[in-house]
């Protein structure tokens, strides 16, 4: 799969974005099974959360009332199991899950707003440096994305800090395939970007029993509004899906809803009480169509799935494609994509 800029292809998986100390012993495992299935990289999003004082916005690694990484060196830990298993690593720090008011604020607001985003992408810029990360992307909401000359100055920091790749998130708009948030008009400082990064749980179709062509016009579809970005900044783009393990997931976010699929650790009456039914190959299918489409499209430059476990969970209608379906598949892609390197 020639991409542009004979950029490799890069295959991987996103690991679950939290931290709790079960997770320790299963790092090295972890990263052993993702090579072994041919991925050439994983991905880690740390999360932070914001705060006020003083009137003022803050950031920090609240980890006592979040599942946070404790401590700097116990993501570090995490990077290196991959590493030395020869991953590549990218890490997608982020700002969650607390909620700031921005309605009528004044200057010393958003400069300490803006300070502090700066001094927490620093922070991580640093520490990806240092662990030998290969890139490292943010995402900016539509409603930060008017302080545009702010933007540019932030990721310009990060790479005075960060040798390695620097990119920037976006999502696809709603539940019609084909539109982005924040858009190509929107971004305005593209040119100091390394790749975009979409988000993706848009339905690719609303059929109950879609065919495999129609569920690649979808993610087709959804694609092509992502091209816009590359069109404009001549910069690669990075796609991430986030479908569950349930019937039909090819709905996207039209027909599930984040917080309410039962996760793993539910109790078994919360699924079969829930609109959700089991559907590992629904999901497998999803995974397929976005493959395909990939396949066609030399400005995509890597695909991976949100919310890769630490070990296999083979009833949990979650996110992860560990030991499933969608995973054998990926895994066959892989060495088609290793194949051809």
């Amino acid at each position: 799969m020639p991409r542009v800029k004979d950029i490799a292809f890069r295959s991987g998986q996103i690991i679950e974005d939290f931290y709790t100390p079960a997770f320790d012993s299963a790092f090295t495992s972890t990263a052993q099974h993702l090579k072994k299935m041919g991925y050439s990289g994983v991905e880690i999003d740390p999360p932070w959360q914001w705060t006020e004082e003083n009137g003022l916005p803050k950031v920090k690694n609240l980890f006592d009332d979040n599942p946070n990484y404790p401590s700097d060196a116990k993501l570090i830990e995490e990077i290196k199991a991959y590493k030395q298993a020869g991953l590549k690593v990218t890490l997608g720090p982020q700002l969650c899950c607390t909620q700031l008011n921005t309605e009528n604020r004044s200057a010393d607001w958003w400069n300490q707003y803006f300070a502090e985003t700066t001094d927490f992408l620093v922070h991580f810029a640093k520490l990806a440096e240092s662990s030998d990360v290969d890139s490292l992307h943010y995402a900016v909401g539509s409603w930060e994305a008017q302080h545009a000359s702010r933007w540019r100055q932030v990721f310009q920091t990060i790479k005075q800090h960060f040798s390695g790749e620097v990119g920037q998130m976006v999502w696809n708009s709603g539940s019609t395939p084909g539109f982005i948030i924040p858009d190509e008009n929107t971004i305005t400082w593209g040119e100091v970007l390394d790749y975009f990064y979409i988000a993706i749980d848009t339905p690719i179709s609303t059929k109950d029993e879609p065919t495999d062509d129609e569920l690649k016009a979808g993610a087709d579809t959804m694609l092509d509004g992502a091209k816009k970005l590359y069109d404009k900044y001549q910069k690669p783009v990075f796609v991430r899906t986030t479908y569950f393990k349930v019937k039909q997931t090819w709905r996207g976010n039209s027909f599930y809803n984040i917080a309410s699929v039962p996760w793993y650790g539910s109790e078994e009456k919360e699924l079969a009480n829930s609109q959700y039914q089991f559907g590992s190959h629904d999901q497998a299918r999803v995974v397929n169509a976005f493959w395909r489409s990939i396949a066609e499209r030399s400005w995509v430059i890597g695909y991976a799935q949100f919310g890769y476990s630490h070990w296999e969970n083979p009833l949990a209608p979650d996110l992860s494609v560990r030991g499933q379906p969608a995973e054998d598949l990926w895994r066959k892609w892989n060495a088609v994509v290793n194949q051809n390197r």
